[in-house]
């Protein structure tokens, strides 16, 4: 028969759905908290229990029995979810995206090998993250090898298609000079650059444009999706000519979301980091005490690419995205979620109604083609939690478990923000003129600062030449008048 339980079933039953609802909603428990929380549901439902009064704490062996008789639970390490990206998941920014891909889908009706993904990603000289190794039970410190404990870091860019095509990668040195070394058995057609922080930028980007042009070869009757964020580096006039007189229709992701929207973050850079990291730990272990340096990248990246590039990285990517096969449901579960974090927190029950609203888009660029405009669709998601007989215990548990409200931290300054991005066609005529504003006025804000820089080179060359004109004299200094001139100049040269 064993010990009587502590709890009854009922109320173990609305414990787990709260620590799974509070998991989902980014504020997951910890162990110690949740053995915290335990001793103090008992305490509040006036149970009697063995647990730790002094500590206040429930014992690690219920803890264990507990996941032991709910299995659906597990300690999980969980991945760091930025403000934003939880804040701009939302319904109105994946209803826009997708409605993006229906009207280029019905407009030029492209087949799954007609879709490519480009995305950037950092590789270093050292191993961001080591292998679980075996070692001696017990011992508080197990080292691995590195090549240095701040590698340089390298820009890589990846395209794969819908059907598991690869573009050959590029890939971006911090360099000034480039140095043929660096392709020291690296891809073959793969293209090479340099830049000053080994970062992306709009020169960069529109040469790889070209790069990927000459493999797809897109034309007016064979035109290319290409599906990429919204990056400052991505958006350029340059980029926009490009891909217009090319026949390459681009969909810009939502911002703050390509964790879950783009095919190659989710299908193929996890894969391809991890296979990265064993290439350089294989060469660590047989050439000791080496260095990895940028001339080792390029092998490296050719290894891992080979070994993880595989046509089920493609398929299973846009699948998993709902961009190919479409479907819009892909995201309901997350978006429901999304819903409750953004709004009232202490909700028992919700019942959200999402409604799709689907405009109508004219677009000179394409001729005079339009998109009928679709009634609302309403589609009621039913979000179960805290769905017990026993009011009392999800009461309890909702006091001692519940998510933080949002506090008005408003200081009354009203601070300038730039206006709000959102998935959009890239290559439509409104997006030309909108390019060539933000073109203009960069190149304003370059003569104002050019301009700045000459006023200060100036002033400091005319403070120079007074202090020359009158040079201090032995043991007194320069006269009254000389000093309060030279002081303001250089009071003027700060400003």
């Amino acid at each position: 028969m064993g010990r009587k339980p502590i709890f009854s079933k009922e109320d173990e039953s609305e414990l787990s759905q709260r620590i799974l609802a509070m998991a989902e909603m980014y504020y997951g428990i910890t162990p110690s908290k949740l053995r915290s929380v335990v001793f103090e549901f008992a305490e509040k439902k006036e149970i009697k229990h063995t647990f730790n009064k002094s500590l206040q704490l429930a014992g690690k062996s219920w803890i264990r029995l507990f996941l032991r008789r709910h299995p659906n639970i597990s300690l999980r390490q969980p991945e760091g979810t930025s403000l934003n990206r939880i804040e701009a998941f939302n319904k109105k920014e994946i209803d826009q995206f997708f409605f993006n891909l229906q009207y280029v889908y019905a407009k030029f009706n492209f087949s799954p090998h007609r879709l490519y993904n480009v995305d950037e990603t950092g590789i270093t000289t050292i191993q961001s993250k080591c292998s679980r190794v075996y070692a001696e039970k017990g011992k508080k410190r197990v080292g691995a090898m590195t090549s240095g404990e701040r590698g340089r870091k390298v820009t890589a860019i990846f395209c794969m298609s819908a059907l598991g095509h690869f573009i050959p990668p590029m890939m971006i040195y911090p360099r000034i000079r480039m140095d043929p070394k660096l392709k020291h058995n690296g891809p073959e057609e793969g293209l090479y650059k340099c830049s000053k922080n080994g970062w992306s930028n709009n020169e960069l980007f529109c040469e790889w444009l070209k790069h990927f042009i000459r493999y797809v070869k897109p034309t007016a009757y064979d035109p290319v999706l290409l599906i990429m964020d919204s990056h400052s580096s991505h958006v350029s006039l340059a980029a926009y000519e490009i891909c217009k007189t090319n026949n390459i229709i681009v969909v810009t992701l939502p911002p703050h979301t390509s964790h879950l929207t783009q095919p190659l973050d989710v299908a193929f850079f996890g894969p391809f980091k991890k296979a990265l990291r064993e290439e350089k730990e294989m060469y660590l272990s047989s050439h000791p005490f080496e260095r990895i340096t940028e001339h080792f990248l390029a092998e490296f990246l050719n290894k891992a690419f080979q070994a993880v590039g595989c046509i089920e990285k493609g398929i299973s990517g846009f699948k998993a995205t709902g961009i190919w096969p479409l479907n819009l449901r892909i995201f309901d579960r997350e978006l429901t979620v999304a819903n409750r974090i953004n709004k009232a927190a202490d909700e028992v029950n919700m019942s959200l109604e999402l409604k799709v609203d689907i405009e109508t888009i004219t677009d000179e660029s394409f001729g005079e083609a339009t998109v009928n405009a679709q009634p609302s669709q309403t589609v009621k998601v039913e979000i179960p939690i805290d769905q017990t007989n026993d009011k009392n215990s999800s009461s309890i548990l909702q006091s001692i478990l519940s998510t933080p409200k949002k506090c008005n931290n408003s200081t009354g300054v009203k601070r300038k923000s730039r206006p709000k991005m959102q998935s959009e066609i890239f290559t439509l005529t409104p997006k030309k003129e909108k390019l060539e504003h933000a073109l203009k006025k960069r190149m304003k804000q370059e003569e104002r600062s050019e301009e700045n820089k000459i006023k200060k080179k100036w002033t400091k060359k005319k403070v120079q030449m007074k202090k020359d004109e009158f040079p201090p004299k032995r043991g007194r200094g320069r006269p009254k008048k000389v000093r309060k001139v030279i002081q303001e100049d250089e009071e003027a040269q700060e400003k």
